[in-house]
């Protein structure tokens, strides 16, 4: 599942390959679109797409920028309310 969430998150497929596991392809809306069992030997053959960089999603191309931005926000904020206190 999380997997496949990181597909739908980046917008593109996902090719999965496990030695022991489930081995799928998942495509960017997070539906699995062919899967191997559990310990079992399979070729799985599917068609998949690649997409350009102006397809990015906002934490693909930043990364942890907002992130990092909060928590600047709320040390600000922080240090702001202690100073006023004093």
């Amino acid at each position: 599942e999380m997997s496949r969430m990181r597909a739908v998150e980046n917008r593109v497929f996902l090719l999965r390959a496990a030695n022991t596991g489930i081995s799928a392809v998942v495509d960017p809306a997070g539906r699995v679109r062919a899967k191997s069992r559990l310990f079992e030997e399979s070729v799985i053959t599917e068609r998949v797409g690649f997409k350009g960089g102006q397809y990015m999603t906002f934490y693909t191309r930043n990364g942890d920028v907002f992130a990092y931005g909060c928590m600047l926000f709320s040390a600000v904020f922080l240090l702001t309310g202690f100073i006023k206190r004093r």
